[in-house]
């Protein structure tokens, strides 16, 4: 441990000697480039350092944002909802806004926080007019919602996305029951249905957030995303998606 952060400094130390930069942004560098390398414990523990040392930095949404990436990345989604949550809170970039509430969303989602992921999936297609990630966002919203067996909940996401983008292959992804008629719904032997799957959505790849939007004259693009720093799996399962994003 020593080694590691005698090493830190020399690094810190020579990125400062090289440059005009602060050592803010010298350590947000720092904490980029580990994450570019894919160390996420390490990037989980400098993101926490920074933090907690410079709570007023302008780089503190980004460096938090990291941390919540890594932390995802481990499977430590409680992590990664705190820093995505410090991150939306002192995000003013419309990229840190955007991230740091996907972020909240998709961690939620994996802690089996389905009514909080689906209302943090909806307002992110409120907020943002992003053809690209919104047609996945009510998407999920709707698997939340069928999880726990909220099914006009889910028929309210299906028809937002139908008006919106009537084109996005994830319309037709599920079939949502419907609601049983009232004999059915007094029956004491009566079950709730199982939503049933159809043809999954294109697989979710990394691509840019800031990705040009297709138009209804295109044809639309093989790979949608929901983050641009996570790929999601196109399998769902109910009645617990927990493997899903």
């Amino acid at each position: 441990m020593a080694t590691m952060q005698k090493t830190t400094f020399l690094l810190l130390f020579c990125i400062l000697s090289l440059s005009s930069i602060s050592l803010e942004e010298a350590t947000f560098q720092y904490i980029q480039n580990l994450s570019t390398k894919k160390r996420f414990t390490e990037v989980i523990t400098e993101s926490r350092n920074f933090l907690n040392r410079f709570p007023l930095s302008s780089f503190y949404p980004r460096v938090a944002i990291l941390g919540g990436e890594a932390a995802y990345k481990e499977q430590n989604y409680y992590l990664g909802k705190y820093f995505f949550e410090q991150a939306f809170q002192k995000a003013k970039e419309t990229i840190d806004l955007r991230q740091s509430l996907l972020g909240m969303a998709k961690c939620n989602y994996k802690l089996g926080m389905y009514s909080e992921a689906a209302r943090l999936f909806e307002t992110y297609t409120k907020e943002f007019d992003d053809p690209i990630v919104n047609p996945a966002a009510l998407y999920y919203a709707q698997v939340c919602a069928l999880s726990e067996g909220r099914r006009e909940e889910a028929q309210r996401y299906q028809q937002i996305l139908a008006q919106r983008y009537p084109d996005s292959p994830y319309l037709n992804a599920l079939v949502i029951p419907s609601t049983p008629p009232p004999s059915s719904q007094n029956s004491v032997a009566t079950t709730t249905p199982e939503p049933q799957k159809q043809t999954p959505p294109p697989s979710l790849n990394e691509v840019p957030l800031n990705m040009p939007p297709f138009t209804t004259q295109q044809t639309p693009p093989t790979t949608l995303t929901l983050t641009n720093w996570v790929t999601i799996s196109n399998h769902v399962s109910f009645p617990s998606p927990t493997n899903t994003i």
